[in-house]
């Protein structure tokens, strides 16, 4: 249990570099990267990020695609050291000014130097005050000083939406969270409830129920604070390893830094299937006085970003007594039909034959669906 948020309070300059680089010292590429030995005098910086090929992150803004760009904007959310933020009379809340470049001595040419980095996770809206997010992001800030901040995104080129209080919320409670299942599969999820729900037209994102595994080469989209920036969309990862005999986490070539930890994994039809836990190394230093993103055109990388299934997460959820009622009889109901029936149903798709068992579980799914559009709305 965790208290409510105390008021805004300011921190500025180096304490906030610090705590920035302590973030990403803890954390591998969207999450805990494996541990290394000592980097020597080539390498004066590894935390997480990494780019397979084109850097394919976008800003919020520039998707072209208007469904990608809404599931973003009103499900993603930042998390965000309340010590950061400072609420101001007229509303808005103030942070810290330091650029992502300023913060990481970024070489000329780097992706995003002007922007400001101040996320250390990501997480996304599920139901209208529970947000699903990566467990070891609350190892380095905890719930009591955690605020979880919607809309930090770039409405336009150069226009960044100014920070409102009410779009900033703190965390009430963890529902639950697992670095490991009771089954001892390697995952890594954490359910937060907000200290309010959410208000406005902001929808929660679709959860994909049930627990096939996704096909290697399946197109994803990832939705994030990459690098502690506002809001990115990556949509040019593909599953690598669906590792569909375990079911713990898949793998994935998404561009994703140390702030993309919790962000949510989405499959072709907007559906959330993981929630992105850990990978390689981000930053190496080319020149002697800056750093770049490493790529795989200017390194050999060999692991991946690994994303902890959504399922493993709802049923951690669904064990314990602050369970959201609606998600849990959707997960219980689809673990209770075939897996074609189950992927029609979670797709909204008509087709399931009537009079059968199956069409009788999609209908439920279906009406479950449509209860919770009605408490978002």
């Amino acid at each position: 249990m965790c208290a409510k948020m105390l008021p805004f309070e300011d921190m500025r300059g180096s304490a906030w570099g610090a705590l920035l680089v302590m973030c990403a010292l803890g954390m591998g590429a969207g999450g805990c990267a494996a541990e290394t030995a000592a980097a020597g005098p080539e390498v004066a910086l590894r935390v997480e990020a990494v780019v397979y090929g084109g850097d394919d992150r976008q800003d919020y803004f520039a998707h072209p695609d208007a469904a990608t760009r809404e599931l973003a904007a009103s499900s993603g959310v930042a998390l965000i050291d309340r010590r950061l933020l400072e609420a101001m009379p007229d509303g808005e809340v103030r942070y810290p000014t330091e650029t992502f470049g300023e913060l990481y001595d970024l070489c000329e040419g780097e992706r995003f130097t002007e922007q400001p980095s101040l996320a250390h996770c990501s997480g996304t809206l599920v139901e209208d005050d529970l947000v699903l997010t990566s467990a070891h992001c609350l190892d380095v800030v905890p719930c009591e000083e955690l605020q979880l901040v919607f809309g930090f995104l770039y409405r336009e080129e150069g226009e960044l939406a100014p920070m409102m209080r009410d779009n900033v919320y703190g965390c009430s409670t963890v529902e639950a969270e697992q670095r490991r299942d009771p089954s001892g599969r390697e995952v890594d999820h954490a359910w937060i409830r907000l200290d309010r729900p959410v208000s406005g037209a902001r929808r929660p994102a679709r959860i994909h129920v049930g627990d096939e595994p996704l096909a290697r080469g399946e197109p994803l989209t990832v939705i994030g604070f990459s690098a502690g920036l506002p809001l990115k969309i990556d949509s040019g990862a593909e599953v690598v390893d669906a590792r569909g005999s375990t079911l713990d986490f898949f793998r994935a070539d998404s561009d994703t830094f140390h702030g993309s930890s919790g962000s949510g994994v989405f499959d072709r039809e907007g559906r959330l299937r993981g929630v992105l836990a850990r990978g390689a190394d981000d930053y190496i230093q080319v020149h002697a006085d800056c750093t770049s993103v490493r790529s795989d055109e200017n390194d050999v990388i060999e692991q991946r970003e690994e994303a902890t299934y959504v399922a493993r997460a709802i049923d951690a959820l669904c064990d314990g007594d602050g369970a959201a009622r609606e998600l849990c009889a959707a997960h219980a109901a689809a673990d209770a039909i075939g897996p074609i029936a189950r992927v029609t149903a979670c797709a909204g798709v008509p087709g399931v034959p009537s009079g059968s068992g199956t069409a009788a579980a999609a209908g439920l799914l279906l009406t479950l669906a449509m209860l919770r559009r009605r408490r978002a709305a």
